[in-house]
Parts: C-alpha cells; structure tokens; sequence
C-alpha cells in the first residue's frame, strides 16, 4: 500500500512538472504552494484517482533565523526557549530548522535567509535586524505564502503573522520616570542610540517613547540631547566633545558596556554623578551594574520570548488562522541588588 502511494505521488509530480514535495504540500493542504499549482495538481490528482489518506499526520516545518549567541549573547535564552518549546511539541509533527547568524554582518544574515527559504517550510521565526535585507527575505517568502513571526523586533511595513517583543509604551514610561526622579529642571539627559553597521529601529522606537512620556510630563526638550553612536567609526567618542557632562543618561539598546567605554572618557565624568540606565543583562553590562559603574538595566523575560513565538507560530499554522496576533511583555527593572 505505501509503495502505491509513493508511485502515484511520482506520478503526479512527473505530469504538473514539480517536485513530490510540493504534490505532498499540496495534497495535504499546507498552505505553500501557489494556488494555480495546487489547482493543476488537484486536478491531477482526481484524474488518476488517487485518495489522500486521511490517517497521515500533518507535519510543520519552521525555520528560526535568529542571531548567534556567539556574537550577541542576549539570544541565548530567545534559543533556548525555542529548542525547548520543540521538544515538547516534536511528537505532533512540529520539527525546527535553525540558522544563526552574526549578528554583526548582515550578508551572513541574507544567507541564512536564503538558505531556510530553500528548505521550503511553512513558517519562519526571524528577528528583523536589517530592514530593507528583511524586506527581500519576505518578498520570496510571501511568494509560498510563509507565515511569520518577529520576535524583539517589529517592522510596521511588513505586519507579520505573530510578533512577541518588549511593550515600547511601558518602557518608555518606565525609563522616563526614572530619567523624572533623578534629575531637576534644566538639567540635560542623553539619550544614546548605539550601533555598529545599521541604526536599530528598536532604539529610535524607545527613544521616541523616552521623548514622549518626558515631554508630556513638561520636560524641557532643550534638556533632552540624543546621540546617535556609531561604534564602528573611527573616533566615537569625539561626538561628546564640547558637551557638558549630563545629569542622566539612557542608552536605549544591549551596546550598553560599549558605549560606557567611551562615556567615561569624558573629561570630568564621574560614575556616582550621574543615573546611567541602559538593556539587558548580558555579561558585560551586569559587570557594569555590579560595580556601580551603571544604575539600571531594563530587561525582559527573553525566554519566554522564544517559547511563546514558537508556540504561537505553530498554532497559527496548525488552525490556519489568518489573524494578526501580538504579544507585548513588560520591562523589569533591575539594579545591583536584585540580580
């Protein structure tokens, strides 16, 4: 009986003039072939008489692109969280294909794409570090119609299937009270936007939300200085120059230890004069906060992250439910005494 169906599966791909896969894809309906090919195959299909057997498990395939933790040790736990979530889900069919890239490059992120969309899956977990690299991946994806999940970052343009990241709002309220009750009138604020190749959209988002909450509040925006840092560039810390030293700074990404380096350079910059709050708790930044070289780190539950963005992915694959799904976690606070 199943040497039968195999030959007949061949039999249909050889006359539609596509691989057995895609027949198999479009038989069982899952929802990643082009409707006029799943037309043609169908019909196909009926032509030879050929029954799907209803008994056969639906499987899903979902690629994760996600950064290497070797390059940016805050993906460790989003990793985590995933691999776990897939054990638990392996005997429904569920199976994982990762790639990781560097963070730091984003030819090596095009790659990895390039490579889960050959792998022609039902869905894909990404974080979108480089937009317009991201916006090349989707056109392809699309084409197969790919659901798929962003998880830490969003792009807005693109509104993908189910997106799981830090709640903006409430981090921006939280940093802004924060910036409220240690500074007084008149005193300036930085506000320092980290990056190596490509500005972050995440930055300029809670740089906007920093902006937003304090202004409303009657923050004098003179008060508010925002830097853009580029930490690839020749001399970084020559954007301080002629500055006076601020009363609070916010760094609004994970570059928290490498902007630090090349704040405290600054001429007449002490550690205990001014609240230094930045991201997450990777090694270098908990050095700092553990020191009292830094005040704050604002964090999330980054495993959690990777749990709920596969599970929701793969729920959403298995109803085939087409509504846009998000799920917003709030900021923690973390200082040197509850690490």
């Amino acid at each position: 009986m199943h040497r039968r169906k195999s030959i007949r599966i061949q039999e249909i791909a050889k006359k539609a003039g596509v691989s057995v896969g895609t027949v198999d894809r479009a038989l069982h309906d899952r929802g990643r072939v082009a409707q006029k090919t799943k037309d043609a195959i169908l019909k196909i299909a009926a032509e030879l008489s050929y029954a799907v057997p209803k008994t056969i498990d639906r499987k899903i395939g979902i690629g994760v692109l996600l950064p290497d933790p070797k390059t940016n040790s805050y993906w460790e736990k989003p990793l985590e969280g995933i691999v776990q979530t897939a054990e638990l889900l392996n005997d429904t069919g569920l199976s994982i294909h990762l790639q990781l890239f560097d963070y730091n490059n984003e030819e090596d992120y095009l790659k990895n794409g390039h490579l889960l969309l050959e792998k022609e899956l039902e869905g894909m977990i990404i974080h979108p570090k480089y937009k317009e690299a991201t916006f090349e991946l989707i056109r392809e994806a699309e084409q197969v119609d790919m659901k798929l999940a962003f998880i830490n970052s969003n792009i807005t343009e693109i509104s993908p299937d189910y997106f799981i990241g830090q709640n903006i709002e409430a981090c921006g309220a939280l940093v802004g009270r924060l910036l409220e009750v240690s500074t007084r009138e008149n005193e300036d604020i930085w506000i320092i936007n980290p990056y190596h190749d490509e500005r972050l959209p995440i930055s300029f988002q809670r740089e906007r939300a920093v902006v937003n909450f304090l202004t409303k509040r009657g923050q004098d925006r003179s008060n508010l200085i925002i830097i853009d840092l580029p930490l690839k560039s020749d001399n970084p810390a020559s954007l301080f120059d002629g500055k006076a030293t601020p009363k609070a700074i916010y760094v609004t990404n994970s570059r928290v230890a490498e902007s630090y380096s090349f704040i405290q350079k600054i001429k007449g910059y002490k550690d205990k004069e001014v609240v230094f709050i930045g991201h997450d708790l990777l090694k270098d930044n908990k050095a700092l906060l553990t020191s009292e070289k830094i005040d704050f780190l604002i964090t999330q539950d980054s495993a959690r992250q990777g749990r709920e963005v596969l599970e929701n992915l793969y729920k959403i694959l298995k109803s085939k439910q087409h509504k846009k799904i998000e799920t917003l976690l709030l900021p923690s606070l973390v200082t040197k005494e509850n690490i």
